[in-house]
């Protein structure tokens, strides 16, 4: 077996499994398509809601979605500035992992 053939096998495999995982994902949706008929109609009236604001306001909507993004961030990685005020005593490490 030659080394140059490698890749391409790693290649060839990935995109097995992509494919698979395609299909499968396929299937499942299509299943739950005939088993919840009713749940495709309530995903068209919600992305109705939210799509006619958005087209209405499209700067807003942008400015939201970056507030929100940017109050998600704070929360996931704004303790670290706080000294490790929520981590108990057992869990903190006198390691410091920051960057700055």
């Amino acid at each position: 077996m030659a080394q140059s053939d490698i890749p391409g096998r790693t290649a060839d495999s990935a995109r097995r499994y992509a494919q698979d995982a395609y299909e499968r994902s396929s299937r499942y949706v299509q299943r739950q398509r005939e088993r919840h008929p009713e749940a495709e109609r309530y995903i068209g009236y919600g992305t109705g809601a939210v799509r006619r604001p958005v087209n209405q306001n499209p700067i807003l909507s942008v400015l939201v979605a970056g507030a929100v993004g940017y109050c998600l961030a704070y929360l996931i990685h704004g303790a670290g500035r706080r000294g490790g005020a929520g981590v108990p005593e057992y869990a903190r490490s006198e390691t410091r992992y920051r960057w700055d």
